[in-house]
């Protein structure tokens, strides 16, 4: 059996999923570009350029192997809440966030 012409990382991804993606994004694109009056300033080539870093992401990650995303999760997660407490514990109150009434409390934090 000959090789294909197209390798084989590419053809295994789901071009079922990418392809009515891109079009769905390119339309967006044209509709960002006819709301900027025909042009691609401010808004159509920042959405297209996000979405080709977020492709490429998205393509990287799913090469990873699955195993590193199962020895990471709790750790990550642990990292997390600490960081969350740590948010409490040496945040401070700036731009109105403390207004209104309390919604939720505990012993050691208040939720607006």
């Amino acid at each position: 059996m000959r090789a294909g012409v197209i390798p084989a990382a590419i053809a295994r991804q789901p071009w079922g999923i990418i392809l009515p993606l891109t079009v769905l994004t390119a339309f967006g694109a044209a509709v960002l570009y006819s709301a900027a009056g025909g042009s691609l300033e401010p808004w159509a080539l920042q959405h297209l350029i996000r979405f080709a870093v977020f492709l490429a992401m998205a393509m990287v990650i799913a090469r990873l192997p699955k195993g590193l995303f199962t020895w990471a999760a709790y750790p990550a997660y642990g990292v997390l809440v600490v960081l969350l407490a740590l948010v409490d514990l040496i945040g401070a109150v700036g731009g109105g966030s403390s207004a209104g009434s309390t919604w939720a409390s505990c012993s050691c934090s208040r939720l607006n």
